[in-house]
């Protein structure tokens, strides 16, 4: 059996460039062992992309994105730029309604040749299609679009800042519940959905954000019934809902959970249709990503209040209520 085995495996190699096994030291044992094939590890990595995940797969780090990393390659080749060449590696390639959860993402960068065909082309140094669930990114850079993602959805993701990439954090993205921590912006046709921009704007042509709260700057978007403590400028508000030049004080957040506190004016002050076109216009379109959604940034209840909250976290509301007991000094 293990003999048929090997000879289907290398029958399979010749055809599939980009198989490869987990078998480490059993290899030789179990027989499969690919002939003119090199051992695969981070010193010796070939390709575009360090993990491709095939349509319909859901790769999973059970451990979270504390414990568990993706680590794509940053080229040290003379001429690089920002850490794209030649032999830069992207981190993840999601194809088709791939799944991505629990992973930190970090060190991918694009390759630099803008005119090749996607996927090997200057777009996205994190992830390259498919879906992130609660995925930590950063320090990814693409040489042309989208440091972060190009043509994927982020849910429950944090975003933490990258070098000097040539473009954008996103372009041609979703993102639903994600904490947005990069200075970087969101480039053409990205639109988020409940997310809080800790850093970063909106910039380019079809960027809207819909229930997002905005702490630090604007840009030229479409803001839909959005927060934020800058005022409108370039900007526009579809709707005639958002509120602009808010002092942040009426804003206070966990800034671990990133959920609301009692007294901001943030809770209870979101479109739940906005939300419900996130995951019916987008999530919906992969029925199987549909039991990812329904859940806050820290991963409580979405809605707990009359309305959704604007922002990735959703208020406790036990935490508006102080009850004390006559065993108890307040």
């Amino acid at each position: 059996t293990r003999n048929s085995s090997g000879v289907t495996l290398n029958r399979l190699a010749e055809r599939i460039p980009n198989l490869f096994g987990g078998s480490a030291d059993l290899a030789p044992s179990n027989k499969s062992l690919m002939k003119d094939r090199e051992y695969y590890s981070k010193e010796n990595a070939t390709g575009s992309n360090r993990v491709i995940v095939a349509a319909g797969v859901l790769l999973v780090a059970d451990q979270g994105a504390a414990v568990t990393t993706i680590e794509g390659k940053i080229s040290t080749a003379e001429g690089n730029v920002n850490g794209c060449a030649a032999d830069s590696m992207r981190a993840v390639y999601l194809t088709g309604s791939a799944v991505l959860k629990g992973f930190t993402v970090t060190k991918g960068r694009s390759n630099p040749d803008k005119s090749g065909s996607r996927p090997d082309n200057g777009d996205a140094g994190g992830i390259y299609q498919g879906l992130a669930v609660e995925c930590v990114f950063s320090n990814n850079v693409a040489y042309y679009r989208g440091n972060v993602s190009y043509d994927a959805s982020l849910l429950r993701c944090y975003i933490g800042d990258d070098p000097a990439g040539y473009y954008s954090c996103y372009a041609s993205s979703r993102l639903i519940d994600c904490v947005h921590d990069s200075s970087k912006y969101c480039y053409s046709y990205v639109k988020a959905y409940n997310t809080t921009f800790v850093r970063g704007y909106m910039h380019g042509a079809g960027a809207s954000a819909y229930n997002c709260l905005f702490l630090e700057r604007g840009g030229n978007g479409a803001y839909n019934n959005c927060i934020s403590t800058f005022a409108i400028g370039s900007g526009t508000d579809p709707d005639g809902t958002s509120l602009f030049s808010v002092d942040k004080s009426e804003l206070a957040y966990d800034t671990r959970t990133f959920r609301l506190l009692p007294g901001s004016i943030a809770i209870d002050a979101g479109n739940d249709a906005h939300y419900a076109k996130a995951t019916n216009d987008w999530i919906g379109v992969k029925q199987r990503w549909r039991t990812f959604v329904g859940k806050d940034y820290a991963g409580g209840e979405r809605m707990r209040g009359a309305a959704i909250d604007v922002g990735a976290g959703e208020a406790d509301p036990d935490a508006r209520r102080l009850t004390i007991t006559d065993s108890q000094t307040a």
